[in-house]
């Protein structure tokens, strides 16, 4: 078992550093092209743009990451900000993404102010 153990350790550690070169090829590519990160973001978008929303176990519709639909999306996080959604009347999200917890926050019939949302949650 031990030699099972760090046969996959010793995988994983080649993979690792395959994916680090890869990132740091990537930043050094960005950073000299930033017109390539835009074009990844707006196909990143445009791709998510063609999933379906789904509705959440919450009562909302929401075009996001599947885990964030079923509830496995950072379940502390989310019950942590739902409780902290009880006392507010406003949900101010900078870095809000695809709008997760302006969505609950419009579920629990309160105001969100979202930037970088995507259009489809709203």
């Amino acid at each position: 078992m031990l030699v099972k153990y760090n046969c996959l350790k010793n995988i994983k550690e080649r993979y690792m550093h395959k994916v680090r070169n890869l990132i740091s090829l990537m930043k050094s590519l960005v950073d000299r092209f930033p017109t390539i990160a835009k074009l990844y973001r707006a196909v990143r978008d445009l791709t998510g743009f063609m999933k379906n929303p789904v509705l959440t176990s919450w009562g909302f519709m929401l075009s996001g990451k599947p885990s964030m639909a079923k509830g496995t999306f950072e379940p502390v996080e989310t019950e942590i900000v739902r409780n902290l959604l009880d006392g507010v009347d406003v949900l101010n999200n900078v870095g809000a993404n695809v709008g997760y917890y302006c969505c609950h926050a419009l579920s629990m019939e309160k105001h969100a102010i979202a930037f970088e949302p995507v259009q489809r949650n709203l």
